[in-house]
């Protein structure tokens, strides 16, 4: 009897010790923070995949499931690797685990990048075209987060309303630039106005 309280105890005292370990995590820790790179063995990877997931709060209905969501996971960690070291520069947009990194591209646009029927609109107006020089003084590279005129990043979810984020984002970026005030404006407002979207 003593040695099964002594086994309790053990166990109650590693218990609370990982649960004080993991409340001293910063609250600035994500998988987006971590070196990609240093996860090589197949073991490693499967240590970064159970951190994702539990960023990500993703659960599976089986074994097999996450085993095969595990390789997927891993395809994607490889062509992340493989865009990232083709970059050129530091300027160059760098890949990263997000919450699709255990979809494949063909399951990511069945859900998330389907057809939807785009109403013609017809300009009487021709191409607008760029006088020679008129971006001379143009810097070669601008990052306008760094300038506070972007907001934080928003999840259309599945809905087809791409279209309406890149409206919104355009008019809080220009509102930022010119007023110094940057609004966060309303996706679904646009996007209730459209027999196109299905009111998504």
């Amino acid at each position: 009897m003593g040695s099964l309280i002594t086994k309790l105890c053990f166990l109650l005292l590693v218990w609370y010790s990982l649960i004080c370990l993991s409340s001293s995590v910063p609250d600035e820790y994500t998988i987006s923070n971590l070196d990609l790179d240093k996860f090589t063995s197949d073991k490693e990877i499967f240590q970064l995949f159970q951190m994702w997931k539990e960023e990500t709060k993703r659960h599976y209905q089986t074994m097999r499931e996450e085993a095969q969501r595990f390789e997927t996971f891993k395809t994607n960690l490889k062509h992340i690797r493989e865009k990232n070291a083709q970059r050129k520069s530091l300027y160059d947009y760098r890949l990263g685990l997000n919450k699709f990194s255990d979809m494949s591209y063909e399951e990511f646009s069945k859900i998330y990048l389907h057809g939807m029927k785009q109403p013609i609109i017809k300009s009487k107006k021709g191409h607008a075209e760029l006088k020679s020089g008129s971006c001379a003084n143009a810097p070669s590279s601008l990052d306008w987060r760094q300038s506070g005129a972007v907001t934080y990043v928003k999840d259309q979810g599945a809905c087809g309303s791409c279209w309406a984020f890149s409206a919104t984002g355009a008019i809080e970026g220009i509102t930022q630039i010119v007023t110094q005030c940057l609004p966060s404006l309303s996706e679904q407002q646009l996007v209730s106005c459209d027999k196109y979207s299905r009111g998504c």
